[in-house]
């Protein structure tokens, strides 16, 4: 398995040490008119606790740093469709002791219908543009065939409450690993 830390090393990967910080994300989402939004999320952009591994347990993986994540994205309603698209780029230094670089730029574009004003299903595609890190270079050329992400979910409302569930390629994981993994993202919202 190749990981984003040092191939060969015995550090744990990218994701792994990625589940075990605890970072601060900042998001907003704009309504404007119309059923128009225009959103924009900030990923990683305070670092609460660098690492579960003390620098006895695993010295590479002791201190480990994420990137900065940034997602930009806009979205309206169509003939009876809402039509997202966003941009999703990941750039900066991640690592341990070792810092290297990755720069990710993702595009990504979806449709979602909603059915008796409470339920809603959607799909889309998920296309990157640069993937590329210090250590493994442009992994671009390794992305799994069909070299496009998808993306199929849906949920519902029930007044306040909105559960929504979702089932997608993991774009990241599947560069880097060279096979194809899925993710599934399961959340609940509460509007006020």
């Amino acid at each position: 398995m190749t990981n984003l830390c040092q191939a060969g090393s015995p550090a744990p990967s990218f994701y792994e040490l990625g589940l075990d910080l605890q970072t601060i994300d900042l998001g907003v989402l704009y309504k404007l008119q119309n059923g128009k939004q225009l959103g924009l999320m900030a990923k990683h952009i305070i670092d609460t606790q660098e690492s579960k591994y003390t620098s006895h347990d695993r010295p590479e993986g002791a201190d480990f740093k994420l990137p900065a994540q940034v997602t930009i994205g806009a979205s309206g309603i169509f003939n009876g469709y809402r039509l997202s698209i966003d941009n999703e780029i990941i750039i900066g230094k991640y690592g341990g002791s070792n810092i290297k670089k990755a720069r990710f730029w993702i595009l990504r574009a979806g449709a979602e219908k909603k059915f008796y004003s409470h339920y809603f299903v959607r799909g889309g595609l998920i296309a990157p543009l640069i993937a590329w890190t210090s250590t493994l270079g442009n992994v671009q050329g390794d992305i799994p065939w069909p070299k496009v992400g998808g993306t199929i979910g849906g949920g519902f409302k029930l007044g306040q409450l909105t559960i929504d569930g979702a089932l997608s390629g993991d774009h990241g994981r599947s560069y880097v690993e060279k096979s194809i993994y899925l993710k599934a993202v399961l959340s609940s919202t509460l509007s006020f």
